[in-house]
């Protein structure tokens, strides 16, 4: 499951190194090249993908003081490392209801302190659950288990780099879009 998840999010960052035209894959890019291009087969270039997941469920006093009674689950933060010999991308999703953009800055600030990543090449995602604090609103919660467990889960995932093929392709999945009003 850990390389599924690793290898769907590869995609998304082929992806983005196509469109900046970063890749090894012919570069004419006429309508008629195109056409003949897909699917474009394999990113020949040097390409690692790291995986990370960390808990970051506040503590029982924690959890209280915001009006929740228990835990049924823990909360994790989701981290995969991509690098392609010269950039290193971190994309992350975390069980929060939201994320604010301040705070967001200010956890890119500290995973960059620790890890030397940029924080341009940062992605964070919160899932939007609403059995759960943002980091925005339990400043306790943000900085004694949040904070550190994102830069933990960084580290981790960059620790866990490890040589990957993605593929590029192109597919269509009829009937999946839909009005629900």
């Amino acid at each position: 499951m850990k390389r599924i998840i690793c290898l769907i999010l590869a995609l998304f960052m082929l992806v983005s190194l196509v469109a900046c035209g970063d890749t090894n894959l012919p570069a004419d890019d006429t309508a008629d090249s195109q056409a003949e291009n897909t699917p474009a087969g394999p990113y020949t270039g040097e390409f690692k993908v790291g995986f990370s997941r960390v808990v970051i469920t506040p503590t029982e006093a924690q959890m209280k003081s915001a009006g929740f009674n228990r835990v049924d689950s823990d909360l994790t933060a989701t981290c995969i490392a991509f690098n392609d010999g010269k950039t290193t991308s971190l994309i992350y999703t975390i069980d929060t209801q939201n994320i604010s953009q301040k705070y967001s800055d200010t956890v890119k600030a500290r995973i960059k302190a620790v890890t030397k990543v940029k924080e341009e090449n940062i992605f964070i995602s919160a899932i939007h659950t609403h059995s759960s604090l943002y980091p925005d609103s339990n400043a306790a919660w943000a900085t004694s288990v949040f904070l550190p467990k994102m830069a933990d889960a960084a580290k981790e995932a960059i620790a866990d780099l490890s040589d990957a093929t993605a593929y590029l392709g192109e597919g269509k999945s009829t009937g999946m879009a839909f009005v629900r009003r």
